[in-house]
């Protein structure tokens, strides 16, 4: 498996509303996703639970490098996942590729109420506290 089939999957997620803790078609949050691509795929579960709504701490971040091959911002490829922290915010992604070049990112996000591709801009990389892949991912 690689990038490609992780954003293959990821993007059949676009348009699929915003559910706190959702795991499903009828509804995913930013872990949500990732967790439903990884199922879609036939991967191995990996999941976290009983989280709230918004955080302060870091276990976001801490499931994320107990669980995934973490890559620096330079390695960056398709299907990898961000983690973002920013004040009591945290997201994660998943790494797309643009029609325009550069990269994309496809996510679940709350103020869209849906699961969304945008542009990874550097806004958003300012904030990004990790960059991880799913170990069965090849280049």
């Amino acid at each position: 498996m690689n990038g490609a089939d992780i954003v293959r999957v990821a993007r059949g997620f676009i348009g699929v509303r915003y559910r706190h803790q959702g795991r499903s078609r009828n509804g995913v949050d930013c872990i949500g996703l990732p967790v439903c691509v990884r199922a879609e795929l036939g991967l191995s579960p990996l999941d976290a639970a009983g989280y709230g709504k918004s955080s302060t701490g870091s276990e976001m971040l801490d499931y994320c490098k107990a669980n995934m091959a973490e890559v620096s911002r330079a390695d960056l490829q398709l299907g990898d996942v961000l983690v973002q922290m920013d004040g009591t915010a945290r997201h994660m992604a998943i790494v797309a590729d643009c029609a325009y070049g550069g990269f994309s990112i496809i996510h679940a996000w709350l103020p869209n109420r849906r699961v969304v591709e945008c542009r990874l801009d550097d806004y958003f990389m300012q904030t990004v506290r990790g960059c991880f892949r799913f170990p069965e991912v090849t280049a």
